[in-house]
């Protein structure tokens, strides 16, 4: 793709979805190269590129689920109908905000590989692009943000906690936010929230009704790791 002066390459993988990578150069060959070797650097650490914080801006005419799928984005677990239905928690963003949620994305099909690993069927998406509710300056308002739910009847929620706490870890570069939702004291949980390059540096956090808990498992369980 030609943006201005620049051409952007994006590297993609339908068998790893959260290890697309973009490569952005005047020359296009230069831009394949560079996303080809941030793709492979995201396949052998397990994380997702930093290179998607620059997801292009889409044209004024492009369709959401369009511009998602340029990205390999949609299917292999989350296809559109899971971002986008007819409720206030998983609204259709407008066009400028379509970038945002690439790399969040990106971040939700790691999540989602990895708790199949361990015995999970599948991951529900329980909140996206939203416009009321949480706090003022919550991440979903940015559409960078996506709230994760345990498929129903799966007892999986120390795993799961103890997945955000490596996708936490691991992602420091992405100015990542993980949180999780269960009483103090516990180690499990049924819902993580993800959201990637809205912040000023990595943060995790945990709540327990409504107060937040001061010392949140998934910062506890990630300086074991």
């Amino acid at each position: 793709m030609l943006r201005g002066s620049s051409w952007t390459a994006i590297a993609r993988d339908d068998a790893r979805r959260w290890a697309v990578a973009i490569g952005a150069h005047s020359d296009p060959l230069e831009a394949k190269r560079l996303a080809t070797i941030a793709h492979e650097a995201a396949v052998e650490t397990r994380t997702v590129s930093a290179t998607l914080l620059r997801a292009h801006a889409p044209s004024p005419a492009s369709s959401y689920d369009a511009y998602l799928d340029l990205y390999g984005l949609l299917g292999g677990g989350f296809g559109f109908r899971e971002i986008v239905r007819p409720d206030d928690r998983h609204l259709m963003p407008p066009v400028q905000k379509y970038a945002a949620m690439v790399p969040t994305l990106a971040l939700a099909h790691l999540v989602r590989e990895e708790m199949i690993a361990v015995g999970a069927s599948g991951l529900v998406v329980r909140a996206a692009y939203r416009l009321e509710g949480g706090a003022k300056s919550s991440r979903h308002i940015r559409n960078a943000a996506l709230d994760l739910d345990l498929m129903d009847g799966e007892s999986l929620g120390g795993e799961f906690l103890r997945c955000g706490a490596s996708i936490y870890r691991r992602h420091a570069a992405l100015k990542i936010g993980v949180g999780s939702y269960h009483p103090a004291g516990t180690r499990f949980t049924r819902r993580l929230h993800i959201d990637a390059g809205a912040r000023w540096r990595r943060t995790c956090w945990q709540y327990s009704g409504d107060t937040r808990v001061a010392h949140p498992a998934i910062a506890v369980l990630a300086e074991g790791l």
